[in-house]
């Protein structure tokens, strides 16, 4: 028997689709009723009312943890990221909404494994590094991610490779209430190079289902957590930036930023 704190062989990725019963991604519409987006909206403001967990740049700061780690409610501020992540607990009238989405569309149990509210803002940052999601797959075996827009003044579209053809990519916008559904660990996803302005935000509810084999549920460790093993981690990342989808995504992500940088020149 393995003991609990060993880790476990590392997830697949990108392993294709035979297993969805439909294609991904789609939108939906009204994910949560009035009531339900004001209750997430009150449990997500209260935790943002505890001391933040705020972690720093060596270079920087010339120290990583600045803050005190007390709780997994505390808000999470990695400067460099120029984002606040929040922990919470998930209400069950909620989670019964995502099951009733989410499961149905794989032919083997999977079941809610992690949420997090994050908000992409420059004011969590140096002042000079902007929010950025660079091409990538998650590090977890997220069979199914429903990301929910909670709110947004800006217009910052997301990538994901097609369904039937994973070295090309569709854009789709995801405006105030909006919400897509994809596959974090076989789509690979981002967001475009963008300059923040002061008082820009964009507020995102993503929700996981994974296996119910995971290491989330077993108590194991992470196969690749960074602190752990690092080892692991970069042989893993090596391997996903040398694949050619990985590399067309990250020629599109580049390309795309560069000519928006040309526009913006011209313009001013």
């Amino acid at each position: 028997m393995m003991l609990p704190n060993n880790p476990p062989e590392l997830h697949k990725y990108l392993t294709g689709f035979d297993k969805y019963n439909k294609p991904l991604p789609f939108y939906i519409e009204n994910l949560f009723t009035d009531e339900q987006v004001k209750n997430l909206r009150n449990i997500i403001e209260t935790n943002r009312e505890l001391e933040p967990y705020v972690i720093g740049d060596t270079i920087k700061d010339g120290i990583i943890r600045q803050s005190e780690f007390r709780s997994r409610y505390q808000p999470k501020i990695p400067r460099n990221m120029s984002r606040m992540l929040i922990e919470f607990d998930m209400p069950k009238d909620c989670e019964d909404v995502l099951d009733n989405i989410a499961k149905p569309l794989y032919k083997e149990e999977i079941a809610l494994c992690h949420w997090n509210y994050i908000d992409y803002n420059i004011k969590y940052g140096y002042g000079d590094n902007s929010p950025a999601l660079p091409p990538h797959l998650d590090a977890d075996e997220n069979l199914v991610t429903i990301n929910y827009c909670m709110d947004t003044n800006i217009e910052w579209d997301l990538y994901v490779s097609n369904w039937n053809d994973t070295n090309n990519f569709t854009k789709y916008s995801l405006g105030p209430g909006q919400t897509i559904v994809f596959s974090a660990v076989n789509q690979i996803h981002w967001r475009p190079k963008r300059k923040f302005k002061d008082g820009e935000f964009c507020e995102i509810i993503s929700m996981d289902y994974c296996p119910i084999t995971s290491y989330r549920f077993t108590g194991q460790d992470n196969p690749i957590d960074i602190e752990k093993y690092p080892e692991a981690r970069q042989k893993y990342l090596d391997e996903l930036q040398s694949r050619p989808d990985m590399i067309a995504a990250f020629n599109l992500w580049n390309e795309e930023g560069l000519l928006a940088n040309i526009n913006k020149e011209s313009m001013g």
